[in-house]
């Protein structure tokens, strides 16, 4: 009996040896895999969350860089256009997710999660809040933004196709200009101090719509500064092509054929008519008072532009050339006289008295056998001299007055389609600034990822 006795006493132990080893096990198991702490704990240990935020972002973006294409940009990637290094993205998403804070939401999830699977509770509800971060994403994003090539990207990729377009063949006036004369123009009047606070801008407008703080947003861009300075381009860019001259025939030379008095009918069969006189005074007016005038009607169009006011007029003087332009006329006249009496047949019964008898209004058949073809001409000349300068005096006004109707006028006849239409447009967007609304923003997006034409189904899609 006694070997019994000590098979039931090793199989006791036996037995106390396995239900320890299983307590044992069960606790560790209960502090350790069945403890939710626990896998916080060893992400912590291990770092996990550095390279998480830091090693796994900068490997991907160095994988999504393409292979060097020999220096050039047809194959770079966007990061390398925009001139945003891995690491400048990387910093800007720890700074968005610090370490701290994406630890604290890993272990919220963990706590609830394995609280639920252990048991514990019965329900989980995790929870995980971006909003304290978005004000920080906004400045890492605007940050990035302007330390980037954005800008010069922009120019490059989408503004210098427009600008080499209108060049070829969209202009109203034909310019001798290259494609770098006027997208540097476009580069003065919206330069990269004017547009990145106007990003700035949008950006902290938009935001707050982004993550459900106000149902809409409306972004105004406003327009009217850069007016002052287009315009001030528009001269440069004239000035620079000669484009002054052809500008006369557009704006000028049309308010001038229409102000004319009429045609001015001389003694002796001479006709003047508003063709002869509209070109004497695009003869004798110089450059520089094309010039002159033609940038005060851009600079008095200003406000009118810029929605300032409902119309404008700009006075323009023609004392000056008038004067000039008489001369050329009685040049004119000479030598139309000149050919008259050239091509007047001999007479023999009528003398150079009587002919000179009968006064302006009388008319000239032959030549009198007397006198010579210049010295007719010179007395008929010196006779209707003072009738020809008041005659073109009379029809030649002093001034023109250049409306808001004759710009329409001159677009139209530019090629411009409906010019007041395109006027108003204008002054509209730049009274009121370019708008873009949350609206826009839902119709931008629907065409964007559901390939949507219509925007209100698209709207209503999203």
């Amino acid at each position: 009996m006694k070997w019994l006795r000590r098979s039931l006493a090793f199989l006791m132990v036996d037995l106390l040896i396995i239900l320890l080893t299983l307590a044992l096990a069960t606790w560790q198991i209960n502090s350790t895999l069945l403890r939710s702490s626990y896998y916080s704990e060893i992400l912590d240990r291990s770092e996990a969350y550095s390279f998480l935020l830091t090693d796994v972002p900068t490997s991907a973006l160095n994988e999504l860089q393409p292979p060097d294409s020999g220096g050039g940009s047809l194959g770079a990637g966007p990061l390398e256009l925009l001139g945003i290094g891995p690491e400048d993205l990387v910093s800007a998403i720890n700074a968005t997710l610090p370490v701290p804070w994406v630890q604290q939401a890993v272990e919220h999830v963990i706590s609830e999660l394995g609280g639920y699977m252990t048991g514990e509770r019965d329900q989980f509800l995790v929870t995980v809040r971006f909003g304290d971060r978005v004000d920080v994403l906004s400045t890492e994003f605007k940050s990035l933004i302007l330390r980037s090539n954005a800008y010069d990207l922009i120019f490059d990729r989408f503004v210098s196709p427009l600008v080499a377009e209108t060049v070829v063949g969209s202009m109203p006036v034909e310019l001798d200009l290259t494609e770098q004369q006027v997208l540097a123009s476009v580069q003065r009047i919206t330069p990269r101090d004017w547009v990145e606070p106007q990003f700035v801008s949008a950006v902290d407008i938009v935001m707050p719509y982004l993550t459900g703080k106000t149902e809409g947003f409306e972004v105004v861009i406003p327009l009217d500064g850069r007016v002052e300075v287009g315009l001030q381009e528009v001269k440069g860019l004239l000035r620079t092509s000669g484009a002054y001259e052809s500008l006369y025939d557009r704006l000028i030379g049309p308010l001038v054929y229409e102000s004319l008095g009429g045609s001015i009918r001389l003694p002796y069969g001479i006709l003047l008519d508003d063709q002869e006189i509209a070109a004497a005074l695009r003869e004798v007016a110089p450059p520089e008072w094309i010039q002159g005038t033609a940038e005060q009607i851009i600079d008095d169009s200003a406000p009118f532009l810029m929605g300032k006011s409902d119309s404008f007029n700009t006075t323009v003087s023609l004392t000056d050339i008038k004067a000039k332009a008489v001369l050329v006329l009685e040049d004119t006249v000479s030598r139309e006289l000149t050919e008259i009496v050239d091509s007047l047949p001999n007479c023999q019964n009528i003398s150079l008295q009587q002919i000179l008898a009968s006064g302006l209004q009388g008319s000239i058949e032959c030549l009198p056998t007397d006198s010579s073809v210049r010295e007719l001409t010179r007395i008929l000349g010196d006779r209707i001299a003072s009738a020809v300068s008041s005659s073109i005096v009379a029809v030649i006004p002093e001034s023109i007055v250049f409306t808001e109707q004759d710009l329409y006028d001159t677009l139209s006849l530019a090629g411009v389609q409906d010019g007041s239409t395109a006027v108003d447009s204008i002054r509209a967007r730049v009274r009121d600034g370019w708008t873009y609304t949350d609206e826009d923003f839902v119709l931008d997006l629907g065409e964007l990822v559901f390939s949507e034409v219509d925007g209100r189904k698209a709207l209503s899609s999203i």
